[in-house]
């Protein structure tokens, strides 16, 4: 009997294990499942298989079963062991590692075994490395151009903050950073300097206001493209230099102070995302080069330094040339009269308008994410039939 091998071809085959891998549906994840179990069916499908399911590896530390996620870990190390060819093989097909609150030990040898990695996500508390790590790091370990890691939080002020600036120090390839901060009030400055060469840096710091020395410290700026920066307490400073604004093309920010910010360094801005409604002060300094702006929120129109819903239209007919894309997300839907405002001003001007209502993140479970949504379409539906049912009754 003709095996599947000879029927439709190897090729074939592994071009729909590729499917598995990288399905049609981008929003959909890879099928694991399938793809272990069709690198058990026989040889030639096995290296193809084991391939996709080593390129993602992700293992987070559960502090409830701190022994499960040890042995996760010494699990990993030794199927990329690279005392045996397959372990120097799988190691070699790791593109993307996810290994949060592991012991220094597992993180260190985990780099040395995937020669092929890009990117890293990992904490603080995993990277407390010695002189000896962090040169074996530099010398031998990966090319990783992309970092995240998380900032634990630590009774002895420094302490984190310091083994992020020493690990970052030994990866000189990073391109991509980003940094979390939840618990410290304060992002000190990287000394010595790495002066990487960034491309995009991402800050998402729920209580730290003033990036400007941290930035300052990591790069040059020539090359930084994208900033982003997450904070409840707003951004007060992100361009301690004009080189940081020369290039930039992206920035989003949570709130912002418009006279500390410097947004008309920003002469190459395409791309401007801002969490709250802008004030009149910080709509007019946003750059005109942009293509594309994303807000949030609703116009605080009992700030002094608000602005009215029709300040804002004015300012969009004619304040920006090369807009081509805006983004408004809010809490509810906003009243017909300000709908139709707004798309008559996008459709006049060409800019595609995409308004969108963000859900409360903070419903605890599918139900109440239903109910949300079902109460917001019907908000949604009595705006619309109203002014039909007033004009019949009339």
């Amino acid at each position: 009997m003709a095996s599947i091998n000879t029927i439709l071809g190897i090729d074939i085959i592994l071009e729909v294990l590729d499917c598995f891998a990288a399905p049609v549906v981008s929003h959909h994840n890879p099928d694991l499942p399938a793809l272990s179990i069709c690198s058990l069916v026989c040889r030639s499908w096995c290296s193809h298989a084991q391939r996709h399911l080593f390129r993602r590896v992700t293992i987070v530390s559960d502090e409830s079963e701190p022994h499960q996620s040890a042995r996760r870990i010494s699990l990993f190390l030794d199927a990329i062991h690279p005392a045996t060819e397959r372990g120097r093989y799988l190691g070699s097909c790791v593109l993307a590692l996810t290994l949060r609150h592991a012991d220094r030990k597992g993180l260190s040898k985990a780099l040395l075994r995937v020669p092929n990695l890009r990117h890293l996500d990992t904490t603080t508390s995993s990277c407390d490395f010695d002189a000896p790590t962090l040169t074996a790091l530099r010398e031998k370990g990966p090319k990783i151009t992309s970092l995240c890691i998380q900032e634990d939080f630590s009774f002895f002020p420094g302490q984190h903050s310091g083994r992020m600036h020493r690990l970052v120090a030994a990866l000189p390839s990073i391109r991509l950073l980003e940094i979390t901060s939840n618990a410290n009030s304060t992002l000190p400055p990287f000394d010595p300097p790495p002066k990487l060469s960034l491309v995009a840096v991402k800050f998402k710091t729920t209580l730290v206001q003033d990036i400007g020395p941290c930035l300052s410290s990591l790069t040059a700026g020539e090359g930084l493209q994208l900033l982003l920066h997450e904070s409840l307490r707003g951004t007060k400073s992100f361009a301690p230099t004009p080189d940081i604004g020369l290039n930039l093309r992206s920035l989003s920010l949570q709130t912002i102070d418009a006279d500390a910010l410097g947004l008309t360094r920003c002469t190459s801005l395409e791309r401007f995302e801002l969490g709250r409604f802008p004030d009149l002060a910080t709509l007019r300094a946003i750059p005109r080069s942009i293509t594309a702006l994303s807000i949030s929120g609703t116009p605080a129109a009992n700030v002094p330094v608000g602005i009215s819903f029709a300040t804002f239209l004015e300012e969009l007919e004619s304040g920006f040339p090369n807009l081509r894309t805006l983004t408004w997300t809010v809490d509810i839907l906003p009243p017909v009269f300000a709908r139709e405002a707004l798309e008559g001003v996008c459709k006049r001007r060409g800019v595609r308008l995409s308004l969108k209502v963000a859900l409360s993140e903070r419903a605890d479970s599918e139900v109440s994410y239903c109910l949300c949504r079902e109460e917001l379409m019907q908000i949604a539906y009595l705006r619309r039939t109203t002014p039909r049912m007033l004009s019949s009754s009339s």
